[in-house]
């Protein structure tokens, strides 16, 4: 299928108010912290730029605080409640505007979900409401905001938008949506005052949004683009918005000076985190929600309300949420909405817009919706996307020709080996790449099989670098186990091992019973995997193989109990989706023995003590293996003295996460 089919509506123009868009691909304010700790722009500027120049259509800069410390749902946050942030600014728009890239800015203020540890400042809301009323009840009590106050914020949103337009920015656009200020009192969830302010008509509940709107246009004009982001739909909770509602509340956004509406959802409870549709999936399906679950049975779990609302409106409308570039052309060509937002797609490969307008769709590199990038956010720790080693990496950004072509032999084709290989070709080297088994991935074969390909496409990183290894020329040898001597044999300038770790299985009496199942031995298709396991299972080791092997097991029917030495069961899972997994345990009956040592398998199950050195036999019918791999030095050991250059990388140096294998890769290859 040709790009000119394929993608002719993604890659048309398109305006906001007078403003032209050179296409229709937004990197949405897709949070990642790329601020410093006093709110000024921090490393950031070369990110956007690799985004600009990768052929985005337009960048919306991520949320930036009206006002401080309450206007922050964390730390750090971007903040623009003064002149002295404008000149960082400046430079970042700069930089996005060297390649004909509208940049925008979203102002958002975190009402309820400030925390109050932030400053010592209660979160304010418009209203206050108890630990049962509050649909996020672990959320800090807000205070209702009083009338002055709500006057006062108008005019911080105002002054905000002022700075954001003298610092360059073509657009802003206003956050009025998720658990933050605005939307407390769009919905009726959130909002219970009984003023001018209240929920019980529309004209109330969009008072606050719509003096907001009308202030910055007063003071920025009527040339300037604003956008507003809401919420099209909230989930799992009583009296969320409704897409009638949030139609209702567009077409009043429009009418207000709207340029354009960007569509995202929010959910509550069991269904909280569906701003990422893919997680509703984890740990388990909630089923309980017949909408949703109907909802993520295909892709696109967000467009419905933004559909919605393009029939009501004249603007253009953004639609996001775990999108691609081929479901992106399929809504616009459907008319469900006129611009598609590819927040962590971008992340994963700015080229992305720049690869499909040249036809190189099969060179995408996927976004594996690990939520790696999230997790750093979460932690407020360097942003960090797991197939996309230079994001966020400032000065570090460029991969260039190699001065001296060398030979290069790769041992390994794990995301380590791979991505090696990938960037030792890139510069120019002539790369061989050995795999003992028959087929590319390594342990993401593994991961693939624990985690579930619908909630991470780890399948899909693997075709990408299937099909880079061969654009760029690397010799794939499958099936080949390599000792030493191939090594000497292929004489090369350079080897780097890639091997993966080694299994570290408990040297404890038992441990070669035939109930006995290492992880690593088994087969990555679920039925097969699932197949040896008996009623009672017991798992050794609950870091991120055995917390995800429980979680699986338990979805099929087995009683689990993990049996972990640490205190970090789920370790390596995303904190994110690690709180929930553990509250999923709890509710689904896992076992969780922490600090324990192993002692002794027999008949009954797994003998383990406390440090106190008392026994106790975890029942079980089936005993699986999940450990942390053991450093793989054999090779390298037998190689010292025999290649000029002997590299060690991924779980064959110590055991790694898929990001730190792809990281090391890349980082390696990059110096050789």
């Amino acid at each position: 299928m040709s790009n000119e089919r394929t993608f002719k509506r993604l890659l048309e123009p398109i305006r906001i108010r007078n403003l032209k868009i050179k296409n229709r691909i937004v990197k949405p304010p897709f949070v990642v912290d790329f601020a410093n700790p006093d709110g000024s722009v921090g490393d950031c500027i070369k990110d956007h730029e690799a985004l600009a120049r990768g052929g985005v259509g337009m960048i919306v800069v991520e949320t930036t605080a009206v006002d401080y410390p309450l206007g922050v749902s964390g730390v750090p946050r971007l903040l623009l409640t003064d002149d002295k942030f404008i000149p960082g600014f400046a430079r970042l728009t700069k930089a996005i505007h060297k390649y004909d890239c509208a940049a925008f800015l979203q102002l958002q203020h975190a009402g309820p979900a400030h925390p109050q540890i932030v400053g010592n400042s209660q979160p304010v809301a418009s209203s206050s409401l108890s630990d049962k009323e509050k649909p996020r009840p672990s959320l800090d009590t807000a205070r209702e905001l009083t009338i002055p106050e709500i006057e006062d914020l108008v005019q911080l949103w105002a002054a905000a938008a002022v700075r954001a337009r003298k610092a360059g920015f073509d657009g802003v656009e206003l956050h009025f949506c998720h658990d933050y200020l605005v939307n407390s009192f769009l919905s009726a969830a959130w909002n219970k005052r009984q003023d001018e302010y209240g929920a019980q008509n529309l004209e109330n509940r969009t008072r606050f949004a719509v003096e907001i709107l009308r202030e910055v246009r007063k003071r920025c004009g009527e040339d300037y683009p604003i956008g507003v982001r809401m919420n099209g739909w909230e989930w799992g909770v009583d009296k969320g918005l409704t897409i009638e509602e949030s139609t209702a509340i567009a077409k009043v956004m429009e009418q207000s000076g709207a340029d354009h509406l960007h569509v995202s959802g929010w959910g509550y409870h069991d269904l909280e985190w569906l701003l990422w549709p893919e997680q509703i999936q984890y740990p388990q399906t909630a089923r309980d929600a017949v909408a949703v679950a109907n909802l993520i049975e295909r892709p696109g779990a967000l467009v419905p309300p933004a559909e919605a609302i393009k029939r009501a409106v004249s603007i253009p409308v953004v639609a996001v949420g775990r999108l691609n570039p081929a479901l992106g052309e399929w809504i616009l060509e459907t008319g469900k909405a006129d611009l598609i937002a590819l927040g962590r797609s971008l992340a994963a490969d700015p080229d992305l817009p720049n690869k499909i307008a040249s036809g190189r769709y099969d060179e995408v590199r996927p976004c594996t919706a690990c939520l790696v990038c999230f997790d750093a956010f979460w932690k407020s720790e360097h942003p960090r996307c797991q197939v996309n080693a230079t994001w966020g990496k400032e000065r570090d950004y460029e991969v260039t020709p190699a001065v001296k072509k060398k030979k290069v032999v790769v041992v390994g084709g794990g995301p380590a080996g791979m991505e090696a290989a990938r960037v030792a070709a890139t510069r120019g080297h002539e790369v061989t790449l050995y795999e003992k088994s028959r087929e590319l991935g390594g342990r993401m074969q593994l991961a693939s099989l624990l985690k579930g390909s619908e909630v991470e496409d780890l399948p899909g990183l693997v075709s990408y670098f299937r099909t880079q290894l061969a654009k760029l020329g690397v010799e794939v040898k499958l099936g080949a186990e390599v000792s030493a001597a191939t090594v000497v044999e292929a004489n090369p300038d350079a080897v780097v091992l890639a091997t993966g770790g080694i299994p570290a299985i408990p040297a404890i009496p038992g441990i070669d019973r035939p109930n006995v199942l290492p992880i690593w031995s088994l087969a990555h298709d679920a039925t097969a995997f699932l197949a040896p396991f008996g009623k009672r299972v017991v798992v050794m080791g609950g870091l991120v193989e055995g917390s995800e092997a429980a979680r699986l097991l338990t979805k099929h029917g087995r009683q689990v109990t993990i049996a972990e030495p640490s205190q970090q069961i789920g370790t390596g899972i995303p904190d994110f989706n690690r709180i929930r997994l553990l509250s999923w345990f709890e509710k689904h009956g896992v076992t969780l023995r922490t600090g324990i040592r192993y002692e002794e398998i027999n008949d009954e199950g797994l003998i383990v003590s406390s440090k106190e050195g008392k026994k106790e036999t975890l029942s079980a019918d089936t005993i699986l293996v999940a450990t942390p791999l053991a450093q793989h030095a054999g090779l390298a050991m037998n190689l010292q003295g025999k290649a000029p250059e002997v590299h060690v990388i991924g779980d064959a140096k110590g055991p790694a996460l898929i990001v730190d294998a792809i990281e090391a890769g890349w980082s390696l290859a990059r110096s050789i």
